[in-house]
């Protein structure tokens, strides 16, 4: 109980900090709400009007503690550019951003870790050494580059589905999926790399340590030494790999939405930084942090089930 007591009490003042940090940091930036609403040709009585409605006009700290009171609330306010409660404009983005965040989660479990284990077992053949070079070579393309790619070649190309086209859920879910399984790719495939290098890597250096040698001189089989006692220790570095991948991916993958033209949170995020959006950027950062803090804490959690020899006390 002291244990979860002290994690809540973290996760509490560090999402503070962040929202805090945040909205300050946007008051320092150059542009003004108002302005950027009514435009250039707005007179001064229009601005002032506008800003008094906002409220920007009051000191950055009560507005930021009355947001956060909202908050509290339930109630994160009134997006300044499109004039809608935020809750109802993240909404609909955030369905988006999930369901292409866990399409490519699914993706990257599938592959990476057949992938590491078989190049770790074939690390002194020729097949190995080639593996090694390729997730080395897709670690380091950007997966703006890998999103080209894709809709240049299974788009364009192939013809297995239809470039920068978007449907809606609410009228084809099935047609929804698909046209998200292309993005999810492409945002996968950097991912599945990394965690494949790792998981590698890990694998190699537990195969020279004494206990696997001692389970080899007891008699024991290399299928059961390697699944029962190497993989077990060597999954735990690729569990934190996977763990930052999908707090990552769930926090809103700004590029591929912009490359596969996807309405979610990542362009609403951009759209609403350009329009000085304050009320939406405070909530998006909000919601960035909170995934990014419980997702490190299930994979803490995780790592203990694991290997109850961690003790997350410390």
């Amino acid at each position: 109980m002291k244990q979860i007591v002290k994690r809540l009490g973290t996760m509490c003042l560090t999402i503070f900090l962040v929202s805090l940090l945040a909205f300050v940091v946007f008051q320092i930036i150059p542009g003004d709400a108002a302005l950027t609403k009514l435009g250039q040709d707005a007179t001064e009585e229009q601005i002032k009007q506008l800003r008094e409605e906002y409220g920007l006009n009051a000191p950055v700290l009560t507005r930021y503690f009355r947001w956060l009171l909202g908050a509290v609330r339930g109630d994160f306010g009134k997006s300044f550019a499109y004039d809608m409660s935020v809750q109802d404009l993240v909404g609909a983005k955030l369905r988006v951003t999930w369901w292409l965040a866990m399409s490519s989660f699914g993706f990257i479990i599938l592959f990476s870790l057949p992938i590491g284990v078989l190049l770790a077992r074939t690390s002194k053949t020729p097949l190995g050494a080639i593996g090694h070079v390729l997730v080395q070579t897709l670690m380091a393309v950007p997966s703006f580059l890998v999103g080209v790619l894709t809709i240049l070649f299974f788009g364009l190309l192939l013809k297995w589905f239809v470039p920068y086209q978007f449907v809606n859920p609410e009228e084809d879910f099935g047609g929804f999926l698909r046209c998200l399984i292309p993005g999810a790719f492409a945002l996968a495939i950097p991912k599945i790399a990394m965690v494949v290098r790792f998981l590698r890597t890990s694998i190699l250096e537990e195969e020279k340590k004494d206990y696997v040698r001692t389970a080899y001189a007891k008699g024991c089989s290399g299928r059961r030494v390697f699944y029962r006692h190497i993989l077990k220790n060597a999954i735990l570095p690729a569990i934190t790999v996977v763990g930052m991948t999908v707090a990552e991916i769930m926090a809103g993958s700004i590029v591929i939405e912009q490359v596969f033209n996807y309405p979610g949170l990542g362009r609403l995020l951009v759209s609403s930084i350009n329009h000085r959006d304050f009320p939406t950027v405070q909530f998006i950062i909000l919601y960035i942090a909170c995934m990014v803090i419980v997702i490190n804490t299930l994979v803490d959690v995780l790592y203990q089930l694991i290997d109850p020899r961690i003790c997350l006390e410390e």
